[in-house]
């Protein structure tokens, strides 16, 4: 199923992928109707600075450095703002 019929309002992505990585990933759903408003965030053990700002430039709203907390993912999906028509799920506890 593709994000097209999901509609999602947050995505979580890794950098290092094979084939198509995160970072034109990040860009080709950024180009999307259904991707461009959705808040795209980096789940990833990159954590150079210049890391993060590729991924700024790639169209990510966050760089989160693996790993990331239980509390800090928490605070970020309860933060995200939700763009498409799907019922909020959370807060998340």
């Amino acid at each position: 199923m593709g994000g097209q019929s999901l509609l999602p309002d947050v995505i979580l992505l890794d950098l290092e992928m094979p084939g198509m990585d995160g970072f034109e990933t990040c860009r080709n759903l950024r180009q999307s109707d259904w991707g461009a408003g959705a808040t795209v965030i980096a789940v990833t053990g990159l954590s150079e600075r210049a890391d993060k700002a590729r991924s700024k430039a790639a169209g990510f709203d966050l760089h989160l450095v693996k790993p990331v907390s239980l509390t800090l993912m928490r605070e970020t999906l309860n933060a995200a703002p939700f763009v498409n028509e799907s019922p909020r799920p959370g807060p998340f506890p």
